[in-house]
């Protein structure tokens, strides 16, 4: 018990001392969170434009091997 009452102190006294450290740590842990859905979107609509690319080079292949027969 008396580890865990250490540790927090220990903790407490580091987020007082080093504040401006705890500061960027929360801002930047709140800036993922808020852009984490935004890039997880991009990221699969990326891979949709890359899968629908691929399909139209094969169907426009498929067209020219037709054509040329």
């Amino acid at each position: 018990m008396s580890m865990i009452i250490a540790t927090a102190i220990t903790i407490m006294v580091l987020l007082i001392e080093y504040w401006p450290v705890t500061l960027f740590a929360l801002c930047f842990a709140v800036y993922l969170w808020v852009e984490a859905p935004d890039r997880r979107a991009a990221r699969e609509g990326h891979k949709r434009n890359l899968e629908a690319s691929a399909r139209v080079k094969r169907e426009e292949a498929e067209h020219r091997a037709r054509l040329s027969c």
